[in-house]
């Protein structure tokens, strides 16, 4: 039996991170938390997860990118209370693996989830420079 899939969550509001780890661990999906970008960075170094969900509230999505860019085994899906096309775009085309909305839709964001471990990692999307 294989082990659940594991991603690694920068959410800074714990209530948000016991809203998005609930949800996820009722799809069979174990979720890791960093409060900040260093601290993802040191989970990401001994850990390795093949997926970052990265809340923008508090994050610098560019800075999010730039530090991931050097550790190329995670895609990062975005969350943001201000999702629109323009931004998605310039997401993908920066290196993201998606973007969704706040308040985000949970069975979009496991199927997300499933297409970054069906890929077997960070490839991207055909959007994506």
């Amino acid at each position: 039996m294989s082990a659940a899939p594991c991603v690694l969550a920068i959410v800074r509001e714990p209530a948000e991170f016991a809203r998005l780890a609930a949800e996820l661990s009722a799809a069979g999906i174990q979720v890791n938390r960093a409060q900040n970008l260093l601290d993802a960075l040191l989970h990401q170094v001994a850990f390795s997860a093949r997926l970052v969900i990265c809340d923008t509230d508090g994050v610098d999505w560019r800075a999010a990118l730039s530090v991931f860019r050097c550790l190329p085994t995670a895609a990062i899906v975005f969350l943001a209370r201000l999702a629109d096309e323009p931004l998605w775009l310039e997401m993908l085309n920066a290196g993201a693996f998606d973007l969704l909305p706040k308040p985000y839709d949970r069975r979009e964001l496991t199927r997300i989830i499933a297409r970054v471990f069906q890929q077997g990692g960070p490839a991207k999307t055909g959007h994506v420079a």
